[in-house]
């Protein structure tokens, strides 16, 4: 196992999120960790973000909790919390962490501390607006990246739980943070050269029923465009509308299925096997390549207040089958 990129290579920084449904799929999961751990070996330094939406809420029916869910969205109260940090920074985050070892990565947890948050105000849900309140859901108010650049300088991989804590407390809090931002935002941080964000189909497509429709390529502009006119709709959109957020400060931000081979593939190559929308000024340029400068200041620390405006989102994404037309996938 490598532990550190070759003197000569400037490590190219990247940001996975998967959901629970990746995690409870053994084969799935091995796909993923194996092209991450040679491409490690090659000088890329990765976080693995992850959810746990189906981990957390077997968990809870065992405890006879059940999940209450409003417009797809998960309500956290003080017990759901519980089961979500328990399920999802333990069962979840420690069967990443030996699934990278048995593909040959070395990696290590991180769960609370790494991603603070504050409560999120209630918010308007329907078509009539009625405010919900979604209860101990955050949103990123910052990311410190202290722990993440301690584990890489040892030749760690982190895998990162989104639990996040409420620093601006007088009282300990934790709060459910939608693992889609969290990775949003670690990657606009980090100034990464790529956020992979795995689901349930290869990438954006234009048909949902066919995937030869995939569109490989998008600006930030093409995108946007295609969700008002309908052709990015579901629970395709907040995927996309993270993926812009991460374009914040990352390079590009890729869409992608967990299939043999896929994050090789789209790493070499840039839409050959999801769809990655591309920041301004990487456009038409393979973003591994367009790293040069280190990252500003603000990416390399932290990055300060709300992550865009995004929805009140459950922690994790869990793949629905119906991704394109299902809210459920709205963590």
């Amino acid at each position: 196992m490598a532990t550190t990129p070759p003197a000569d290579k400037t490590p190219v920084l990247s940001v996975i999120k998967f959901g629970g449904e990746v995690v409870g799929r053994a084969e799935q999961l091995a796909h993923v960790l194996t092209d991450v751990a040679a491409l490690v070996e090659e000088g890329w330094r990765f976080v693995l973000c992850h959810g746990g939406g189906p981990q957390a809420s077997a968990l809870g029916r065992a405890l006879g909790i059940e999940a209450k869910k409003i417009a797809g969205q998960r309500v956290t109260d003080e017990r759901t919390l519980r089961v979500v940090s328990q399920a999802i920074a333990g069962e979840v985050g420690c069967a990443v962490v030996a699934g990278a070892w048995a593909s040959g990565l070395a990696a290590v947890g991180l769960s609370a501390g790494v991603v603070h948050a504050r409560r999120r105000p209630p918010v308007p849900v329907g078509e009539d607006g009625e405010l919900v309140d979604y209860g101990l859901v955050g949103d990123v108010t910052r990311v410190d990246l202290r722990a993440i650049e301690a584990c890489w300088s040892a030749g760690l991989t982190p895998v990162l739980s989104p639990i996040g804590v409420g620093s601006e407390a007088k009282e300990p809090l934790l709060f459910n943070v939608n693992a889609d931002t969290v990775a949003a935002a670690l990657a606009a941080a980090l100034g990464a050269d790529h956020l992979f964000a795995f689901t349930s189909v290869p990438g954006v497509l234009r048909d949902r029923a066919d995937p030869s429709t995939r569109i490989p390529r998008l600006s930030a502009a093409e995108a946007r465009a295609a969700i008002a006119e309908g052709t990015i709709r579901g629970g395709m959109i907040p995927k996309v509308e993270e993926a812009l957020a991460a374009l914040a400060g990352a390079r590009a931000a890729h869409i992608l299925a967990p299939e043999p081979g896929a994050l090789a593939d789209e790493a070499s190559a840039p839409g050959s096997r999801g769809t990655v929308l591309i920041a301004p000024e990487t456009r038409g340029r393979t973003p591994a390549a367009t790293r040069g400068a280190e990252p500003s200041a603000a990416g390399r620390d932290k990055v300060e207040g709300p992550v865009q405006g995004d929805p009140p989102l459950e922690p994790t994404s869990a793949v629905a089958p119906q991704l394109l037309d299902s809210a459920q996938d709205r963590r």
